[in-house]
């Protein structure tokens, strides 16, 4: 298990606040969306915190199955990137803030959760680095390891199951999708 914390700025200079009305509950809805679709990924991550640092920052805690090299931490964040680009999302999205391909800049630090120390710092990873960009509020858990997922949401990652290519592999996942709920 490994855990990073990510900062984050629009990568647009000029873009808005953070705390603009609507925002901080679309970070919200993005990170939930980035943890129900992490859990089926080949290398489980979970976004266990999001906080509005200042008007222009935010701060993930992102926990990962496997250790990452802190670009790939970053990059890590593609899904939760193109749920605030999606055009469809009205009237927020944040579409109009990309530029050179980006939507963020970020600093990420490999993170202690049992001490809240950051044991190394990489300045000006970013988001979509060699990925582009072209397609209930959580607080500090004792146990970040603790997940907590509506009926919607695991509804709908067993759906999504079903249409997973081969039926062992879709058993496993179920399986994981019960040991999570315990």
């Amino acid at each position: 298990m490994a855990y990073y914390e990510i900062l984050a700025r629009f990568a647009k200079s000029g873009a808005p606040s953070f705390r603009t009305a609507g925002y901080p509950e679309y970070l919200e809805e993005a990170r939930r969306f980035f943890n129900m679709k992490s859990l089926l990924a080949t290398n489980p991550k979970e976004m266990l915190m999001l906080d509005i640092v200042d008007d222009e920052t935010i701060r993930m805690i992102l926990k990962s199955e496997r250790e990452l090299e802190l670009a790939q931490a970053s990059r890590s964040l593609r899904v939760f990137s193109m749920y605030l680009i999606d055009r469809t999302h009205e009237p927020v999205n944040f579409s109009g803030f990309i530029t050179g391909k980006r939507l963020f800049r970020t600093q990420t630090s490999v993170y202690d959760p049992g001490s809240g120390n950051l044991r190394e710092r990489k300045e000006g990873g970013r988001e979509g680095e060699g990925e582009r960009i072209e397609e209930e509020n959580t607080k500090d858990r004792e146990d970040p390891g603790q997940r907590e997922y509506s009926d919607e949401n695991l509804l709908v990652l067993l759906a999504r199951l079903i249409y997973e290519e081969d039926c062992v592999q879709r058993r496993e996942k179920i399986e994981k999708v019960w040991e999570v709920l315990g």
